[in-house]
């Protein structure tokens, strides 16, 4: 072999060797941005679950709030026929 030929096996091989180095060191970042992405999205599900159970409280609370309503309405239509009933009897005492 003459030198020419091993010097150009010499470059061939250290150039392999600094592509599979330089393909670690890529590797390496896309395994840093890859749990990066996976840790924000993480905390980005827990933030939709939390507002999920935010949701089904409040829903809890309007559906309350709704029924409350029905019967304050059923009581104030009850009074005000009790006041119209009262108020008939107190008219024909008075004429």
């Amino acid at each position: 072999m003459d030198i020419s030929t091993v010097i150009s096996l010499g470059a061939l091989l250290i150039a392999l060797m600094g592509l599979l180095l330089n393909g670690r060191k890529e590797s390496r970042s896309d395994a840093a941005s890859t749990a990066r992405m996976e840790a924000k999205l993480d905390v980005a599900n827990a933030g939709v679950s939390d507002i999920k159970v935010d949701m089904r409280g409040m829903q809890n609370t309007l559906q309350d709030h709704a029924e409350r309503l029905i019967k304050l309405d059923q009581r104030c239509r009850s009074n005000t026929h009790r006041l119209d009933r009262l108020d008939g009897q107190h008219s024909a005492e008075n004429d």
